[in-house]
């Protein structure tokens, strides 16, 4: 039996061959500690947020560049946001990380674009369908696009390993970055992300032609700089399958995050109770937005009659007609009212308050999610024609809502409603019908709405969106 000699240390084999190892392992921590060093002291790469068109507090702009800076942070990322040189004083107070260096934004080219002055007859039906469905295209848009991302870029410090994102691509956005990869060199920029929600075919703003949009592209594509530098996304599935043939290049589907947002199931009830003044087994159906043609506003008159006609009927049991309510927002576009969209509020005006409730102004953030708390249903007669394929955020916020939606077949927003338990139709009476199918089976299929629209705040949770991104 050994005995330790005075101190305790055994003279064992085992112990000199520990003593070894905790001295090669120092030595090698020592050695190791300058580039341990100089590791710790380099930052974390860099992940921009480029948006022209983002100037306040306010809106779909601001909320999303917030979720998408969540996002990258939860990535292990600094970001810093490109934005309008006409932020204001409350956005740069409160996200000091927000260079302002975009001289123009994506509806400049709507400010200067008056709506059609109301007329009747024969003159008045010519100007209601005469007007442009979009922007026109500016020029100087992407120049000026083009310069501010340069000064943007220099005043971040970016580099070729960090990354750019434009998370609401209009078509100067593609010009400007051509531009400036002509100018600069792919190689010595960051990777870039680019991510529309529009249809250059349909509508998107600030493009003279579908052509005008797939030059750039295909530049890239014969450059090789398609999957390595630079990488497309469209914010659907069917929109991102739609351009990858267009182009012929690949398109990955980059959907919306879903934002966690505080309860405001309070406000919402009140809102129904003290607001819209209904029972609170009432069925509230809502729009979201700008009363804009587009989005087929001016069908609400037959879609709100048609509903109330059929109410109550055999065909549709538990759908009393004073226990249904709509809310419409109409707040104006940027060129003020259409004549059509006029006279269409006209029409909401003369109907009986009893059954519908007009917000005719522009919503703060929470008036908005309260409106949308306050719904059982949302409805989006928007025209096959501009949204076949495009994508739109109240889609998203509809389904994370757990609210059914209703919108019209063989557009993306019909898509989404057919796969999560809400209805579609093609004309005012069946959108009618679909709402109102909704209502009589209101309990059976929000059990399983509830089911859908948790899996899909799930899979669309914010940390998830940089994680989808190409090469990061």
């Amino acid at each position: 039996m050994r005995v330790a000699p005075p101190g305790g240390r055994c003279p064992c084999p085992q112990s000199r061959e520990i003593k070894g190892f905790q001295g090669l392992a120092e030595l090698a921590y020592e050695r190791a500690r300058p580039a341990l060093k100089e590791a710790q002291s380099v930052p974390s790469p860099l992940f921009l947020i480029a948006d022209p068109s983002l100037t306040d507090l306010r809106g779909h702009h601001y909320n999303l560049t917030r979720a998408v800076a969540a996002s990258a942070e939860a990535a292990g990322f600094r970001t810093s946001w490109l934005v309008s040189a006409d932020l204001s004083e409350d956005l740069g107070a409160q996200h000091p990380e927000a260079i302002p260096t975009f001289g123009r934004s994506m509806y400049d080219a709507y400010k200067g674009t008056k709506a059609p002055v109301a007329r009747r007859g024969l003159l008045g039906r010519f100007m209601r369908n005469s007007g442009p469905k979009t922007a026109p295209p500016a020029p100087d848009l992407a120049r000026s696009m083009a310069e501010g991302l340069r000064e943007g870029l220099k005043k971040s410090g970016a580099g070729p390993d960090d990354h750019l994102l434009f998370h609401t691509a209009d078509g100067a956005t593609y010009r400007a970055v051509a531009a400036l990869i002509a100018e600069d060199g792919a190689e010595s920029l960051p990777q870039i992300h680019i991510c529309t929600p529009y249809d250059p075919v349909g509508v998107m703003p600030n493009r003279g032609s579908a052509a005008e949009v797939a030059a750039p592209i295909h530049d890239w594509e014969e450059a090789g700089l398609i999957g390595s530098r630079i990488h497309l996304y469209a914010e659907n599935e069917i929109l991102a399958r739609h351009l990858t043939e267009l182009w012929e290049v690949e398109v990955a589907p980059l959907p919306l995050p879903v934002l966690e947002q505080d309860d405001i199931s309070g406000e919402a009830a009140n809102f129904r109770a003290e607001k819209l003044r209904v029972a609170p087994d009432s069925f509230v159906i809502i729009s979201l937005g700008a009363a804009r043609l587009e989005k087929g506003f001016n069908l609400f008159p037959d879609i709100i009659r048609r509903t109330f006609e059929l109410a109550g009927s055999g065909e549709f049991p538990g759908t009393a007609p004073e226990k249904i309510h709509f809310a419409l927002h109409a707040s104006p576009q940027i060129i003020g009212r259409h004549p059509v969209i006029a006279a269409t509020l006209e029409k909401l005006e003369a109907l009986d308050p009893a059954k519908l409730t007009l917000l005719k102004e522009p919503l703060t953030d929470l008036d908005y999610r309260t409106l949308l708390g306050a719904a059982d249903a949302v409805c989006l007669p928007y025209t096959p024609k501009d949204y076949r394929v495009r994508s739109s955020g109240i889609v998203t916020e509809t389904i994370a809502a757990g609210k059914f939606l209703i919108a019209t077949a063989g557009t993306y927003p019909g898509h989404v409603a057919e796969s999560a338990h809400g209805g579609t139709g093609a004309t005012p009476m069946e959108m009618a019908r679909a709402l109102l199918d909704a209502m009589s089976k209101r309990e059976e299929r929000q059990r399983l709405l509830d089911i859908t629209a948790a899996s899909y705040r799930h899979d669309n949770r914010v940390a998830a969106y940089v994680t989808r991104l190409k090469g990061v």
